[in-house]
């Protein structure tokens, strides 16, 4: 993304380093050494009230994120990445699922756990589960039976148990502004098959029939959620059924993903340029290479 920005040629770009890890900016950005968790609000405060926007990475899971998105608001600054309500809603994965169904969108079947709570009467497995507030594939597992859950219940969190739906795993990004909402091409989720869905990389493009549906559902969410700016990720699961009936989002992350790695290799032109005029209000394209790509990063 530093890269990126700094290739446009008219950006002055200021980046918080934690000075623990070895440099590996790209040349031409202003690093600010970071030591502790003081020092990171105080100087991304003073940063956002002087910057022109502020793009803004982190984990939505303890509130990590809402926390940096209210500090740089606190400080009169201006986002180029989703705003507190919507990464306030996206956190809880149970409100954001019932937000969507709500609107009409299909989401899986769940139930919320905690502690002692019974799973529902014939509640479908296998199935999925995961934190309430997590991010990425953190603590994700596949359930074969209800036997499995008592084990993995002792500690105090809430859990969301989810019917497992077989499918191809899409993700979606969108770029979303004031004056335009930039759905970009969506990819195939690369997932380990260990039932920890550990993220693997991603390839595009999807089959045309594929893309459609993806675009078509991505482009529902987006207008169900609170109207923001920035990066959007959303996960699918593509079903069988061609008319994508048995189709259904799996959640959505207030932030830019790991995906931007494999699509600013798709895309032909500068994607973090596209970012910053859909954000200004800029009419803004992007152009994709006629090829397809296939990235992979290692589990951990």
């Amino acid at each position: 993304v530093a890269h990126d920005l700094l290739a446009i040629g008219t950006v002055e770009l200021h980046l918080l380093a934690d000075a623990r890890l070895t440099a590996f900016w790209p040349d031409g950005a202003r690093l600010h050494e970071v030591r502790g968790s003081g020092d990171e609000r105080r100087q991304l405060q003073t940063l956002a009230a002087e910057c022109d926007l502020c793009l803004l990475i982190a984990p939505e899971f303890d509130d990590l994120l809402l926390r940096r998105c209210q500090w740089v608001t606190d400080a009169g600054g201006r986002l180029n990445s989703p705003d507190a309500a919507l990464i306030a809603l996206a956190a809880n994965k149970t409100q954001l699922a019932n937000h969507l169904s709500t609107a009409g969108i299909p989401v899986p079947r769940s139930a919320s756990l905690l502690g002692n709570i019974p799973v529902p009467p014939g509640f479908p497995f296998p199935a999925v589960l995961k934190p309430v507030a997590g991010a990425g594939s953190l603590d994700v597992r596949l359930i074969d039976a209800v036997g499995e859950l008592e084990k993995l219940r002792t500690a105090p969190t809430v859990w969301r148990l989810e019917a497992f739906h077989r499918g191809i795993a899409v993700s979606v990004a969108v770029l979303c502004g004031p004056n335009q909402t930039l759905v970009l091409p969506p990819g195939q989720q690369l997932l380990s098959d260990d039932g920890r869905f550990a993220y693997l990389g991603s390839a595009w493009p999807l089959a045309n029939g594929h893309c459609e549906r993806a675009i078509r559902l991505a482009t529902q969410v987006v207008t169900a959620l609170p109207s923001t700016q920035g990066y959007v990720g959303i996960d699918l699961v593509l079903g069988d059924a061609e008319d994508g009936c048995d189709d259904v989002v799996i959640e959505v992350n207030p932030r830019l993903t790991t995906s931007y790695v494999g699509l600013r290799q798709f895309a032909e032109t500068n994607l973090a340029e596209a970012m910053l005029l859909v954000a200004k209000g800029q009419p803004a394209t992007v152009a994709w290479r006629k090829q397809s790509l296939r990235y992979q990063v290692e589990a951990t």
